[in-house]
């Protein structure tokens, strides 16, 4: 009689645990799985930052050192530019979709720079491209685990990711240094840096957050919130 009693509490209870301990492994995993994407899709533009001008101005490519200023310079102005219009991008587009855009920037600005030559239209349009990327990314980062995990959970999302985000931005120029030390050229870890990118639009692609309907009937991405927070759902009702 008394386990009579205590099988259905203790069925209760693992039923319980189970679910929990899945909600918190499909967390970890989302976590995840955007921690991996956001460094991969901007290493190359860490690299840009710090080698653009090196690359342009080498015995390989042939610019002179203003004329690699003035490209860093188109790099900063589309940066600022693109920051105005986003905020109202990013409240009418799944988040992913505009690091999905972010990324593609950063690949084709990449893929430009590698196939301009001595091209100055095709460069500026690559710095173009580039700095789309790079000025519309930062924002959506503040976005990304607040629609993922809830203002709530934001700061344990952000504290999994920063470590491994801040080790990339130091990892890849560093690289990108060690490799022009060993064949006197750029152009091998610039095309490795076309990859990286591509291969986060495939992770953030793959990575689609909790859904939860909105009262009202309205269903979809654009009408969802993580089903494990309180926070309310961004963007016109």
């Amino acid at each position: 009689m008394a386990l009579a009693a205590l099988a259905l509490p203790l069925t209760l209870a693992l039923t319980l645990a189970l679910a929990l301990t899945l909600a918190l492994t499909l967390a970890l995993t989302l976590a995840l799985t955007l921690a991996l994407a956001l460094p991969l899709g901007m290493m190359g533009m860490a690299v840009v930052n710090q080698h653009l001008i090196a690359y342009l101005s080498d015995k390989e490519v042939g610019f002179t050192r203003q004329t690699a200023s003035y490209v860093m310079m188109v790099i900063s102005i589309a940066a600022l530019i693109i920051k105005l219009p986003w905020g109202f991008v990013m409240e009418r587009v799944p988040i992913r979709y505009c690091f999905t855009f972010c990324y593609t920037c950063v690949a084709l600005g990449m893929t430009a720079i590698l196939l301009a030559g001595d091209n100055k239209l095709l460069l500026v349009l690559a710095a173009a491209l580039l700095g789309t990327g790079w000025g519309a990314n930062t924002p959506s980062q503040g976005v990304l685990w607040a629609d993922y995990f809830g203002r709530v959970n934001q700061g344990m999302a952000r504290g999994l990711s920063t470590p491994i985000t801040s080790a990339s931005g130091v990892f890849g120029p560093v690289l990108a240094g060690f490799v022009w030390d060993i064949t006197g050229s750029y152009r091998e870890i610039f095309a490795a840096y076309i990859v990286t990118p591509v291969v986060a639009i495939a992770l953030m692609l793959f990575a689609r957050p909790p859904k939860k309907t909105v009262p009202g009937g309205q269903a979809g991405e654009a009408a969802t919130r993580p089903a494990f927070s309180k926070q309310a759902p961004r963007g016109p009702v």
